[in-house]
C-alpha cells in the first residue's frame, strides 16, 4: 500500500465515521473503486482505533470529569453516563464477536456490503419516521432505550 493510499483511505475514515453511514462499507469498497489492492481488515481496525484515539483526546476533559464525577458518586449523574455509554457499546461488541471470522470475507462482498448498506438504510428511514418521543433525552432514557440506540 502506497502512503497515498493510506491517506485517502484515512481521509474517508475520518470523513464518514461520524456521518449516519458505514465508515467501515466505504472503507471496504474504496479500492474497488480505486482500483488498488484492499488492505484488509487489520487496516480498517487500525483506522478504528486512531479514530477513538481522536475522539478520546478530543473529549479528554469529558471523559476526566465523568471519571472523576463517578469516582466521587456512584449513583450520580457522571456514574450514570459511563454506565449508559457502556450499555450502547454491548451490541457492537456482540456483533463483533459473533461476526468475527466471517468478517474478512463476509463484510468484503460488494453485493453485501449493497445489500446491507440498503437495508439498514430503510431500518434509519424507518426509525426517523417514527421520531423522537416528545422530552425523551438519553440522559433519561432506560437501559431498552440506551441498548436499542447502540
Amino acid at each position: 500500500m502506497t502512503y497515498g493510499q493510506a491517506t485517502l483511505l484515512g481521509v474517508i475514515q475520518g470523513a464518514s465515521e461520524f456521518l449516519p453511514i458505514s465508515s467501515s462499507a466505504h472503507l471496504a469498497l474504496a479500492p474497488l473503486f480505486f482500483r488498488f489492492p484492499d488492505p484488509g481488515l487489520a487496516f480498517d481496525l487500525a483506522l478504528h482505533l486512531g479514530t477513538l484515539l481522536a475522539v478520546l483526546l478530543y473529549y479528554r476533559r469529558t471523559w476526566t470529569r465523568l471519571i472523576l464525577g463517578a469516582c466521587r458518586d456512584v449513583r450520580g449523574a457522571e456514574a450514570r453516563t459511563l454506565g449508559l455509554l457502556a450499555m450502547a457499546t454491548i451490541p457492537a461488541v456482540v456483533a463483533g464477536l459473533c461476526l468475527e471470522k466471517a468478517a474478512d470475507t463476509l463484510f468484503r462482498d460488494p453485493r453485501r456490503i449493497g445489500a446491507c448498506l440498503i437495508a439498514f438504510s430503510a431500518v434509519m428511514v424507518w426509525a426517523e419516521s417514527r421520531g423522537a418521543n416528545p422530552g425523551e433525552d438519553w440522559r433519561t432514557s432506560g437501559p431498552r432505550t440506551i441498548f436499542l440506540i447502540g
